[in-house]
């Protein structure tokens, strides 16, 4: 017996899109009706038989693209430490069973492979004012 979607599935840890709508127009007229306010009579939900196939692209598309990024980049080989964070970031991006967190490791993702797309060597703090100092002999 399969179990329509609905907030029935969504008790049971069903999160799509019918089931979380289910439970937000429950909830809402479960909080209308402790308050005494009306509740509007809406459309039952839609039900949905079939569960959609998640999208994920079975060749790492993202791991792949960074890869590529990453051997245009000229501080990736100095940097070996965040090269592993972007790749990390970009395995977070195709597992599809890491859907909550894709948005805050994209978010991460850009800045890394920007730091790391620019051909500018590293140098100390003490490096940078001795360039902009001369060093003539005194007189």
């Amino acid at each position: 017996m399969t179990l329509e979607h609905g907030r029935t599935r969504y008790t049971r840890g069903c999160r799509c899109a019918v089931c979380k709508t289910a439970e937000r127009d429950y909830q809402r007229d479960r909080y209308r009706r402790q308050r005494g306010l009306p509740v509007d009579p809406s459309d039952p939900p839609k039900l949905n038989l079939v569960d959609p196939q998640p999208v994920s692209s079975p060749d790492g598309s993202v791991v792949a693209a960074v890869c590529a990024e990453l051997a245009t980049a000229g501080a990736a080989v100095e940097r070996p430490g965040l090269t592993a964070v972007a790749l990390a970031l970009a395995e977070i991006l195709d597992d599809p069973r890491h859907v909550a967190t894709q948005p805050a490791a994209a978010r991460q993702l850009v800045p890394i492979l920007d730091t790391l797309s620019k051909r500018t060597q590293r140098r100390g703090k003490l490096a940078v004012v001795r360039s902009m100092t001369t060093t003539s002999p005194p007189a």
